[in-house]
Formats: C-alpha cells, structure tokens, sequence
C-alpha cells in the first residue's frame, strides 16, 4: 500500500521536564527530553528517528543535578 502511514510511539519513564528539538542535525530527526525524578537521578534521553525505516534509537544519560532546560 503505497500511502499506508505508519505511528511510531516512545515512551518515558517519568514525566518530562524539558523537550527540545535537535536541530544541529539537519538530515535526521532528534529530539532531547529531560527529565526529573523525584526519587531518582535526572535523565536526558537523546531520541533519533528513521524515517525510512520507522525506527527509533535512543541514548539515556543520567546525571544528578535537575533537568530544567535543554537548547
């Protein structure tokens, strides 16, 4: 089926305290998702997207201090 649209979902952990686009890329979809645990430490996810092949790949950082903004 030439025009079938394919829905790619990702989801987090925690609620997500910061989102931004990666715009450096320009041949690729990024996004960078902070977020902020109460009981745990901060998290950055950097999420890319294949367009071509419906896939996400994904990278975790954690690191102590609160996630409040990404740019």
């Amino acid at each position: 089926v030439k025009d079938l649209k394919v829905q790619v979902i990702y989801g987090l952990e925690f609620q997500a305290h910061a989102l931004t686009p990666q715009t450096a890329e320009t041949d690729a979809i990024g996004f960078l998702v902070g977020m902020q645990p109460l009981k745990y430490d901060s998290r950055i996810h950097i999420i890319g997207f294949d367009n071509e092949n419906n896939i996400i790949n994904k990278n975790l950082l954690g690191q102590e201090s609160p996630v409040f903004l990404l740019w």
